[in-house]
């Protein structure tokens, strides 16, 4: 695969890497603090995605319920709604995704190489998965039962090396859970007619917030996020739900307030 533009990952202190490196960043006096403290270098992963204007979407081709093309190659699943999600806050418009269907031993490699900028359900969690493949998992968003009784947790993943993309993808994530937890709907997220509950109201104005705004995102993405595809539940209920043609029930993928294990932190 051919990247899409040079991610800067800093892999280990080889010439090559450093220079890669520095010359990313823009600040060759940077070489040697990275070479005296050993410094990860930071890939500015959202400010690639925002001066593209396209956010770059690694997906499993064909899974039904999580990512499958139409008649007319448009993408629709679970999967791709976390990437619309992103965009939604990322650069303002769910339709600005680039779709890269990939097979699942072709992941990391694309993750790593810069041809995606994230993988909206990347390998299962786990040790090897999580430490030994230069990416890293953002959160929990979909749990299966696995074998011998064990619970298998898949969720976004990113690479390495760029903290202000974790934490960007994994907020716009949690979004998504803590708007079902406050009752904030699509309808009440993209209306102003349409009042949602005052802790619904505090959710939305965490968007405007200098917290908020410290993850590098524009006020009001959090309306953004869920006016664009809903909370987790409709994006749930759109896929998997009973009028859906891959229904199944939620399980243990509902909210840890009714039984599941689903959870989000606070939004002040």
């Amino acid at each position: 695969m051919q990247p899409r533009r040079q991610p800067g990952l800093f892999y280990d202190l080889t010439t090559d890497a450093v220079k890669v490196c520095t010359q990313n960043m823009k600040f060759w006096f940077a070489l040697p603090l990275l070479l005296v403290l050993n410094l990860p270098c930071q890939s500015r992963t959202l400010d690639d995605v925002r001066a593209g204007g396209v956010l770059a979407c690694g997906l499993v081709a064909e899974r039904p319920g999580f990512a499958v093309r139409d008649k007319d190659y448009q993408w629709s699943g679970f999967d791709v709604d976390i990437c619309r999600a992103i965009a939604a806050a990322v650069v303002g418009d769910p339709r600005k995704v680039n779709f890269v269907g990939l097979q699942q031993e072709e992941l990391a490699v694309a993750l790593q190489s810069g041809e995606v900028d994230v993988l909206p359900q990347g390998p299962q969690l786990s040790l090897s998965n999580d430490t030994s493949q230069g990416l890293i998992f953002v959160t929990p968003t979909f749990f299966t039962e696995g074998l011998e009784g064990n619970v298998d947790i898949y969720g976004p993943v990113v690479r390495q090396g760029d903290s202000n993309w974790l934490q960007v993808v994994r907020w716009i994530v949690w979004s998504l859970i803590r708007s079902e937890v406050l009752g904030v709907d699509a309808q009440k997220a993209a209306s102003p007619t349409v009042g949602p509950s005052a802790a619904g109201s505090t959710f939305l104005e965490a968007g405007q917030s200098a917290s908020s705004l410290g993850l590098g995102l524009d006020k009001g993405w959090t309306a953004k996020v869920v006016g664009a595809v809903g909370n987790y539940g409709e994006i749930f209920e759109r896929h998997f739900g009973a009028n859906s043609s891959n229904a199944q029930r939620r399980g243990m993928n509902r909210l840890f307030k009714d039984g599941g294990l689903l959870i989000s932190p606070p939004f002040d």
